[in-house]
């Protein structure tokens, strides 16, 4: 059974450590009333927080002062999150995939994994850049979804 509901939301966090968790929740709620299934939603809820630290991160600087803005909206067959920060941006298409190997043998810091796991769990992902800020555009397939009641 589908719980499709038309979905509008917005939420404005202070960029602090531990704020991503708000942002999970608040996608999962909206993910789940669009129709998002179990399976779904745990990619949601990843992405949307991988997101958020990069906003806090990179887009803000870490700066307190500086919001990060989520939007929530569904639509005929797709579910869509936007998460915006006061930062330059960035491109895209970045360098290769991280290499887990090259991580394992001391090569590597561990960090660029947000990106491309943003990537592959989103269905569809964008970056628009303005005077305003950037915003990552994260969409999801609602096509074929089934969830559980």
């Amino acid at each position: 059974m589908s719980h499709r509901t038309t979905i509008m939301a917005a939420l404005r966090l202070s960029t602090a450590a531990g704020n991503e968790r708000v942002a999970m929740a608040a996608a999962a709620a909206a993910g789940r009333l669009a129709g998002l299934s179990p399976e779904r939603l745990a990619d949601l809820r990843t992405v949307v927080a991988e997101a958020c630290l990069n906003a806090f991160e990179h887009g803000n600087s870490n700066r307190p002062d500086l919001p990060v803005y989520l939007t929530f909206t569904s639509r005929a067959g797709g579910f869509r999150v936007l998460v915006r920060d006061r930062g330059p941006g960035f491109q895209l298409a970045g360098p290769t995939p991280p290499s887990l190997e090259y991580l394992l043998a001391g090569g590597s810091s561990g960090r660029g994994w947000g990106l491309w796991l943003i990537k592959q769990l989103a269905d569809r992902v964008q970056v628009r850049q303005n005077r305003r800020g950037c915003s990552v555009i994260l969409d999801f397939n609602l096509e074929d979804e089934v969830t559980a009641s």
